[in-house]
Order: C-alpha cells, then structure tokens, then sequence
C-alpha cells in the first residue's frame, strides 16, 4: 500500500499535460461565443527553436493548461499555411501569441513567454476583471520578468536615434568588380573608420545592464578593467583597400526582419554599411534598407551583446544563434546557444543599452549626420 502510494506521488509529480489546440480558427470562435471565453491565437513556424521548446516546455505544465482551459479556446495557428491570419494580426516573429475577444478586439500581443509561470501571469493579466482566476494556478513574477503583462496590445514603436543619412554614391564610383566573387555594392553613407565601442566612457553608467550575477560569479577571480576589448586585426601589408567582410553571412537582412526567413542575398544587389557588404534578394529589398538601414542592421554590427556587456569583451556573433528582440523587433547575434539563450530571458537588460551604444558609436564615426 505503502509503494503504491509513494508510485502514485512521482507520477503526479512528473504529471504532463496536453493543451486541447483547435485548429479551425471559425469553430473555435464559435465555441468561445458559446462558453463566454477569449481566444488564444498561438502563432509558430517551421524550424523554430522557440517553439519547439515552449512545445516541450511549458505547454506540457499543468498549470498552462488550467489556466488555458478555465477561460480560453486555444488556437493553434501554422504562419507558413495561415500567411493571411499573420499579416492581419501583423505577426512578425514566432512562437507568438495573440488574444483577442469574440467581437474582435486585441487584447493582448506578445512574443511567448518560455516558463510556464510567466505564460500563466500572461493570460491572466488578458482576463477582464469579474472572471475569476482558477485556485491552484497563481502566478507570481517581478515587474522586470512579467514582461508579458507589460506589453500592450499595441507596442509603440522604439524611439530610435535619428537614421544616418544614407546616399547612393554616384555611378562613377559604383564599386563592381572590387568585392570577392564579384559582387557590386553601393557606398552608404554610415561609415566605420574612427568608430569605436568604448564602454563605458561613451555611456553613462545608469545606461548600462548590471552585469548578472551569474557573470560576477564566473569572473569573480580575473581582473577586471572598464574597458572594451577587442583582438588585434592584421596588418594591412598589401597596399590594397581593405574588403569590407560579408553582412550577416550574405542573407538579405530585410526579409529576416519582415519576413521572418533567411534568404540569400544576390552578389549584383549589395550595399556597404558600417563597414560591411550586405546582400540583398532582390533591388526592393535593397531599397528598403537604403531608406531606413537602423532597422535591419544587426545591433553592435553582429558583436555578441552579453559578451560586451558581461565580459566587456568583443566578440563575433554568428548567424546560427541570431534571433530578433521582442521589443524592438532588431536582429541579435551570439556567440552560442549560451549567449543567445541568456539574452532572451533577460532582454530586456540588453537591448535599450546595447542600441544606444550602437547609436553613438555610428554618430561619433560619422559627424553632421
């Protein structure tokens, strides 16, 4: 008796549960008229990592579903056979989870939280007031990790700094030819020489993340010093210009932003900006990020954030652990998965401070702009 009741406590202790998705976003609305509920729009993508874990995650939390069933009708929305649902709920990165009313309205709009209790304290911040929260599935998160019950239905845009003026040079010192495998690219007016990263000369500390505690903890026995450091580039020793190095591995930075895919860009569509060559799908493409380049730039130009700002550190991110920010929808690049997976569940540290660095480094290098 006594084994048995000791078996039945470890299953219950590894109890999964299993979220009842609807499929079909007109039966579901139906049946959310039906029994007074809101509807849960789950929005994920193909070779996602984020939603591949939230599935194996929180998804599989009890408590995720309690709160799903005491006052939702989940839908579970595919973008690549749903492309009308995601530009109508103007998706624009995965797993995303949209809440709306049975009239219509937006409740709430965020990138989905990974753990389960900020994904309970997200859809019960979306409950009006007068449906009762269930007993059993409280949810507690400081006002820095509830970052979910934060965000409003409709974000408003980040107040970046003004764009460097960006001007296609003229025909005459179009530049095809000169880049490896022949590609021609465009001067931009945004330049690096004198461009530097300094920290925190440049930014006053208020500005910048506290390093974690966990990144006090590894480097409590190295020295320490405020400044930046960055390995030694070789010397020049050719007499030739210097090639700028390739733009996020050649893929056009403007269908990772809008489109959420990574498209090879074209050797006769390129564009040099803050010392490198971007490679564009198509001459729209290109355009587009002439017109507003801040947008797509990856921010501290592919330098791995949580290393610069933890480690004071430079170092290269690499396109394998690229992800875009749930704030200001700006594309991160890391080192490793270590890195990457950091960031995302403290972003909110990071990239306020990390665009400013960015900002001032590209006004410092390019004056009157």
């Amino acid at each position: 008796m006594l084994l048995s009741a000791v078996i039945a406590a470890t299953a219950s202790s590894f109890a999964t549960a299993e979220i009842a998705w609807n499929e079909n976003l007109r039966s579901a609305h139906a049946k959310a008229q039906a029994e007074n509920k809101l509807l849960l729009l789950h929005f994920y993508s193909d070779n996602c990592v984020w939603c591949d874990r939230l599935e194996a995650g929180a998804f599989k939390a009890p408590i995720v579903d309690a709160a799903l069933t005491e006052h939702y009708i989940p839908v579970k929305i595919h973008a690549g056979k749903n492309p009308q649902l995601v530009e109508m709920f103007q998706v624009k990165a995965f797993p995303t989870d949209v809440i709306v009313t049975t009239n219509g309205k937006t409740v709430s709009h965020t990138v989905s939280p990974q753990a389960a209790d900020r994904y309970v304290a997200m859809l019960q911040s979306a409950v009006p007031q007068g449906m009762a929260v269930p007993q059993g599935i409280q949810a507690t998160a400081s006002p820095t990790q509830n970052l979910a019950a934060e965000t409003p239905a409709e974000a408003p845009k980040p107040n970046h700094a003004p764009a460097p003026q960006v001007t296609a040079a003229p025909a005459s010192a179009n530049l095809a030819g000169q880049f490896a495998g022949g590609a021609k690219g465009i001067l931009a007016g945004a330049r690096t020489d004198g461009m530097t990263l300094g920290m925190p000369a440049q930014m006053t500390e208020e500005s910048l993340p506290e390093p974690s505690k966990e990144a006090l903890a590894a480097s409590a026995s190295e020295p320490q010093s405020d400044s930046v450091t960055e390995s030694p580039s070789p010397e020049n020793t050719t007499g030739k210009p210097d090639q700028p190095g390739l733009a996020m591995e050649g893929f056009c930075a403007v269908t990772v932003i809008k489109e959420d895919r990574w498209v090879e860009g074209r050797p006769d569509f390129g564009v040099v900006h803050l010392g490198k060559l971007y490679l564009f799908a198509s001459a729209d493409a290109m355009e587009t990020f002439l017109a507003d380049p801040v947008t797509y730039t990856p921010v501290l130009n592919e330098i791995d954030v949580v290393r610069f700002f933890e480690e004071r550190r430079i170092v290269p991110g690499k396109r394998e652990w690229g992800l875009k920010d749930p704030t200001h929808n700006r594309m991160f690049f890391f080192a490793d998965e270590a890195a990457m997976n950091h960031f995302w569940d403290e972003h909110h540290r990071y990239t306020d401070a990390a665009i400013k660095v960015m900002n001032k480094a590209v006004k410092d290098a390019n004056p009157g702009t």
